[in-house]
């Protein structure tokens, strides 16, 4: 395995931070999932920092793991702290393996906010990009694009601080980041909403990391964002609402996670270059018929006319209940 620091991220206030990599183990936990174990050991003695890990690259060697979203941890000043880094194995196949995968590391202090909600204190351009509303009633807060012309990489923190105040961030805002130019994104656990048109138009968008403690995903989240190249549905997701992934140009897999009931119309329209549609569920997801009359629901019409994947003991229940693809359904 290979391993960066990418030392352009870190702030002035912990330029003096020493980290290295030692103890390295790769294994399984009792899940069966892969579990990537390491030391960081810090020798700054102010203040705690936050530091975030991001899988930036990693080659799945049979397509049987995914590798979890960004991991924050806190490490007090002048002591070390075990990191745990989790890679999901999408099956039981034991040789599911991942290849020259590379991790980045950002040093932070908490992220402070003025009253309006925007960060203030921040020189990475991951973090200033964002902008946080408070809630001051139940301390929590909402993201979205701190302007409308802001590009590149952006973290969504689940957490931000007015002093020593913190307030959770439980929800991407709608229209939140629509039509900006951004490369990159990556959703901080704990977050639950990503709202109607939250990254509508994202024409820049080539990778999304969506925790799996997101279970709402608003209509039209994710339309027009041709260069998308993969995303991952968090497996509590029960509706994947209208028009949520229409038109990505060069998507080429979407896997359905098995607790999905409901799909809106359009969900998946006009993604061209997809390969394979696989859906987990056992009983069909109801195709959900939108309020326009004579108009029926089209979520994988102009899809490449791909297979889609089903429980071997489900093929007769979704072919009776999708008659309209029916001739493309097979067993996973």
């Amino acid at each position: 395995q290979g391993f960066s620091m990418d030392t352009d991220t870190k702030l002035t206030d912990v330029s003096a931070a020493i980290a290295t990599w030692t103890d390295l183990e790769l294994g399984l936990d009792n899940r069966g999932d892969a579990i990537l174990k390491f030391n960081v050991s810090n020798d700054m003695d102010d203040s705690d920092l936050n530091i975030i890990f991001i899988v930036v690259y990693g080659e799945n060697i049979n397509e049987n793991m995914e590798i979890v979203s960004s991991t924050t941890e806190t490490i007090a000043g002048g002591s070390n702290k075990n990191i745990s880094i989790k890679f999901d194995i999408c099956d039981m196949n034991i040789n599911a393996g991942i290849e020259d995968f590379e991790i980045k590391l950002t040093f932070t202090k908490n992220i402070e906010v003025t009253s309006q909600g925007i960060v203030t204190n921040q020189t990475n351009s991951m973090f200033t990009n964002v902008k946080y509303n408070l809630n001051t009633s139940n301390y929590t807060a909402t993201a979205e694009a701190a302007s409308s012309s802001i590009s590149g990489e952006t973290v969504i923190m689940d957490k931000v601080y007015v002093g020593t105040t913190a307030y959770t961030v439980k929800e991407i805002a709608e229209m939140g980041f629509e039509l900006c130019h951004i490369t990159t994104v990556v959703i901080a656990e704990g977050i639950t909403i990503i709202g109607r048109n939250a990254f509508d138009g994202c024409d820049y968008l080539e990778r999304i990391q969506i925790p799996n403690t997101v279970t709402s995903i608003g209509i039209s989240a994710f339309p027009d964002c041709y260069k998308l190249e993969r995303i991952k549905l968090p497996s509590e997701l029960t509706i994947i609402n209208d028009n949520m992934l229409s038109c990505c140009e060069i998507l080429a897999k979407i896997e359905i996670p098995a607790n999905v009931t409901k799909i809106g119309a359009d969900a998946f329209y006009a993604c061209e270059s997809l390969t394979s549609i696989t859906i987990y569920s056992t009983t069909p997801p109801v195709l959900v018929e939108p309020d326009y009359s004579n108009y029926f629901n089209y979520a994988f019409n102009e899809t490449n006319n791909c297979p889609i994947y089903v429980p071997s003991a489900s093929v007769n229940a979704y072919k009776s209940a999708w008659t309209l693809y029916a001739d493309r359904i097979f067993a996973i």
